[in-house]
């Protein structure tokens, strides 16, 4: 499964600027209903906690395969159930 996310250096730019944008947006709608804008903002929010969810349940057992097993850790893992390592440990 693909990671999802932006790179740090862009998420560093767009955050201050959509901050921007959205306080603007509120000040000039401050009298309005915005029906549309709240559910569109509950939608995404329960978009982004199905993300998430999927995301921590993908790696809920993701170690980095070293979890029990030899002080190496390699005796954890066959490489056919790490998804991180696909040879076998040459250090045991």
């Amino acid at each position: 499964m693909p990671k999802l996310g932006l790179p740090a250096s862009l998420t560093g730019l767009l955050v201050p600027f959509l901050t921007v944008v959205a306080f603007a947006v509120s000040y000039n709608r401050r009298r309005e209903k915005n029906y549309l804008i709240r559910v569109m903002l509950a939608f995404f929010a329960l978009a982004l906690l199905a993300v998430f969810f999927r995301e921590a349940l993908s790696s809920l057992y993701d170690t980095r395969c070293r979890s029990r097993g030899s002080s190496c850790g390699c005796r954890s893992y066959t490489p056919s159930t790490c998804p991180l390592e696909k040879t076998s440990c040459t250090r045991c």
